[in-house]
């Protein structure tokens, strides 16, 4: 369903839909804080969004770097990003769906869709136990958007709906239960939620995570047009991050980011790009002694320090 949207535009949609994007600011920056950005590119068109903390222009940085879309290889943006800002790099591919209808594979199980015969016959079937139960009730009221599911004896075990959406666009969210897999199953029911969800939206998509080969085979089975990849840079969680320079950074990032809007009149931190304080340089060595390892008191300390020590503004 890609119409005469050119993959720029798509890229972009797509993205907005799964991270979100921040309407206020004039480079594209994402809200999704697992991520230091965010990378779609297709053979035509890239597309980066940054994490608001990041204040590069992802214009210069296209600049700098001059690379051929690859399929399944890694943007040297990312690279050159994770320099900076370490963390894991983790990509997989995108399609669109075709304007046509899908031709799905036929299959025994019955599949139900969210028209109001399905919603009523919902409220019969017993809760996966991978759904709590308040998602589950907003899934089978249609309050998730569009549902298709396959149903086994009351027990759905494949289920495709839109877990990330917009005005225009919805992402085809796949799930199937183990014991029924490679029975060409989540295909049909996919197809099934195309169906209802193409009524409301004008773009419907299908991503990957990783080198996931059934959901490489649904999009296979299903015919869906390639599009790119989308390829994130990973935020390290705290048990990640080495003592040291890349511990004090994740800290500074991380207060600046969650914790300060807590505390009790905070006073601004600046640091550049690299985190480098400006007028600091001779206590850096100490602060990385205090970090080695870290501690629950070290971390009250520093907080302390970062919040009470007077800095010049970033030159």
């Amino acid at each position: 369903m890609r119409g005469i949207r050119a993959d720029q535009e798509l890229l972009q949609l797509e993205v907005g839909a799964i991270f979100g994007l921040d309407p206020t600011s004039s480079q594209p920056v994402h809200k999704d804080s697992k991520y230091h950005a965010v990378y779609a590119w297709s053979p035509s068109a890239k597309f980066l969004a940054l994490s608001p903390e990041i204040l590069f222009d992802p214009s210069q940085l296209h600049s700098r770097i001059n690379q051929a879309y690859e399929s399944g290889t890694v943007p040297q943006t990312l690279v050159h990003l994770s320099e900076t800002f370490p963390g894991t790099i983790e990509g997989g591919p995108c399609f669109t769906f075709p304007d046509r209808q899908l031709t799905p594979p036929s299959i025994t199980l019955p599949i139900y869709v969210s028209d109001s015969a399905g919603k009523a016959a919902a409220r019969e079937f017993i809760r996966p136990s991978n759904w709590e139960p308040d998602e589950w009730a907003k899934l089978i009221t249609g309050s998730m958007g569009e549902w298709a599911m396959a149903v086994h004896d009351k027990s759905p075990v494949s289920i495709c709906f839109s877990p990330a959406m917009n005005s225009t666009v919805a992402e085809a969210g796949i799930w199937t239960y183990l014991d029924f897999r490679g029975r060409r199953i989540a295909p049909a029911v996919v197809a099934a939620w195309s169906e209802c969800e193409r009524r409301n939206k004008e773009i419907l998509l299908y991503s990957i995570v990783g080198n996931n080969l059934s959901s490489q085979s649904v999009a296979r089975t299903l015919g869906l047009d390639p599009l790119g990849w989308i390829w994130k840079l990973h935020k390290p969680s705290p048990d990640q991050v080495s003592s040291g320079e890349d511990r004090l950074e994740f800290m500074v990032q991380t207060w600046t980011m969650n914790t300060v809007s807590e505390l009790e009149n905070p006073t601004p931190i600046a640091f550049d790009k690299r985190l480098t304080f400006s007028n600091f340089t001779n206590n850096v060595d100490a602060i990385h002694e205090i970090c080695k390892p870290p501690t629950k008191g070290d971390v009250n300390f520093l907080k302390t320090w970062f919040l009470h020590v007077e800095k010049r503004p970033v030159e």
